[in-house]
């Protein structure tokens, strides 16, 4: 899927680029879904598109049997698609399904922090792309937001596979208030939507960036390609670092006050 870009949050969360993958629950599970988790809560994820990269869908799940889904296509428009109504459990405790007059009949099996949707018939996708039918549940973590939207972060090194891009220009700031991230690339300035997963990830998308032509384009390309690869954040003293894998991509340092 595009416009994704993730990052996993290993040491401060117990939790279209593409998501990285958890390894899954099985369906046979002994215990019912609906008595033994925390259910309730927001979903991300793109699910398989027949004429399009893919569907967002954002599914809130409250208490109360009440919901809210969203749903985008990827690359025909804008328009985000806004229903709402109830759910209900299924006798094995371990389905829902979703009722409100238009998608009654869209069914999803309750997991450990992600969903997965279901056929008509309540029956697991089968397929190639199977996997990709799930929802992620994101997590509210306010001590890790504030940590990092407290200061703006910027280049102290990059890992190896960039080491020859300029340090200087790209920065990186996240705005907790309104679950954004925001920056420049050292040409242009950036922004995205920012999900923190209740498995330990986080990911980026709806990245918008501006089109100014860029006199030097390695720092840009690099920080770019940062962003698309890493999949893990984490924090070293003063420092965060981007990595893929173990790999580091680059250590960001504070920015001070007078550079912003």
């Amino acid at each position: 899927m595009r416009g994704l870009l993730v990052l996993l949050l290993s040491l401060f969360v117990a939790g279209c680029s593409t998501w990285s993958k958890p390894v899954p629950e099985t369906f046979e599970s002994h215990h019912s879904s609906r008595l033994s988790l925390d259910w309730a809560g927001f979903y991300v994820g793109v699910i398989p598109c027949a004429d399009c990269p893919g569907i967002e869908m954002r599914l809130t799940l409250n208490d109360d049997l009440s919901y809210q889904l969203q749903t985008r296509y990827q690359d025909r428009s804008d328009q985000v698609f806004e229903q709402r109504g109830v759910f209900v459990w299924q006798a094995d405790g371990m389905r829902i399904q979703l009722l409100d007059g238009i998608n009654d009949g869209l069914q999803f099996w309750v997991g450990e922090n992600q969903l997965w949707q279901l056929d008509r018939q309540g029956r697991k996708i089968d397929g190639a792309l199977a996997d990709e039918y799930r929802l992620f549940k994101q997590a509210h973590n306010p001590d890790l937001m504030a940590r990092l939207s407290a200061v703006h972060w910027r280049i102290a090194a990059w890992g190896e596979r960039f080491e020859s891009a300029p340090v200087s220009g790209p920065w990186l700031g996240f705005d907790h208030n309104n679950g954004r991230v925001y920056g420049h690339t050292g040409c242009n300035r950036f922004s995205g939507s920012l999900w923190l997963r209740a498995d330990g990830q986080m990911a980026i998308d709806e990245v918008a960036v501006t089109r100014m032509a860029c006199l030097q384009a390695q720092p840009e390309m690099a920080w770019l390609q940062t962003l698309r690869l890493l999949n893990r954040m984490q924090f070293h003293e003063q420092q965060l670092w981007l990595l893929q894998d173990d790999e580091v991509l680059v250590r960001l340092s504070p920015r001070p006050d007078a550079e912003l």
